[in-house]
């Protein structure tokens, strides 16, 4: 076999190997929605970082982290005096990281300020605008 063609046989695996890699990792496949119904508090740790405190079933709070999302959505459409809720997506095969997040409140009112800890670079706490 000639080299030219050793190589364009090489580069081609190469890229097939590249594209299977970049499919997997860096563009994960969603595995669906996931509902959190009932929450109870929403905390914003810094402007786009977000938690929450949902009340399941059997009466415990439950903490769902959504600061490493790549992107959080928050709404103001749920009516007074309906529970809030949540939908999140998750990467294919890691259910530790968020691709996606909406989070549905009664009002900006809704959002409860939260700390925010950057290590050595300091740490503190937001505050609510009135």
């Amino acid at each position: 076999m000639s080299n030219k063609v050793f190589g364009l046989i090489l580069l081609i695996l190469v890229g097939v190997v590249a594209f299977g890699v970049y499919h997997d990792t860096i563009a994960p496949q969603a595995t669906g929605w996931r509902e959190y119904a009932n929450i109870q508090r929403v905390f914003m740790h810094e402007p786009g970082k977000y938690s929450f405190a949902v009340l399941n079933e059997d009466g415990a709070l439950d903490t769902v982290d959504l600061r490493s999302s790549l992107r959080t959505r928050v709404f103001t459409d749920v009516v007074r005096g309906e529970p809030m809720y949540a939908r999140i997506m998750y990467p294919k095969k890691d259910t530790t990281r968020v691709w996606y997040a909406e989070i549905h409140v009664h009002d900006a009112q809704s959002i409860n300020p939260a700390g925010w800890d950057h290590g050595k670079l300091g740490r503190g706490q937001t505050v609510a605008i009135e």
